[in-house]
C-alpha cells in the first residue's frame, strides 16, 4: 500500500486518537499543538496523557473504541499496538 502525504488545517478541527501509548502521546501533542480539539479512546494512558484530561486540554471519551465516536470528527489516528483494533478502526 502506497501512502500519499497531506496537508490539513486542523486548527478548531475534532480529532479522535485511539490508544494511549507514546505514540498516541506524540499524535495528541502535535495536533493540540496546531489547535485541534482532541477526543481519546484508550484503556490505558501515560501520565502525559492522564494530565492533559485532567487539565481539560483532551476529552476522554473512554476504554472501548465504537463507530459511533467517528462521527463529527475530521481526523483519526490509530496509534495501539492491537493490530486487530487498529484495523478496526482504519477501516470504519
Amino acid at each position: 500500500m502506497n501512502y500519499y502525504p497531506f496537508f490539513f488545517e486542523l486548527k478548531d478541527k475534532m480529532a479522535l486518537v485511539v490508544g494511549g501509548g507514546k505514540v498516541a502521546q506524540r499524535k495528541v501533542e502535535t495536533l493540540l499543538a496546531y489547535g485541534s480539539f482532541v477526543n481519546m479512546v484508550a484503556k490505558r494512558l501515560t501520565s502525559r496523557l492522564e494530565e492533559l484530561v485532567e487539565k481539560g486540554e483532551v476529552h476522554y471519551i473512554g476504554k472501548d473504541f465504537d463507530e459511533k465516536q467517528l462521527d463529527g470528527m475530521a481526523l483519526v489516528f490509530a496509534a495501539t499496538d492491537d493490530k486487530k483494533l487498529n484495523h478496526k478502526v482504519s477501516e470504519a
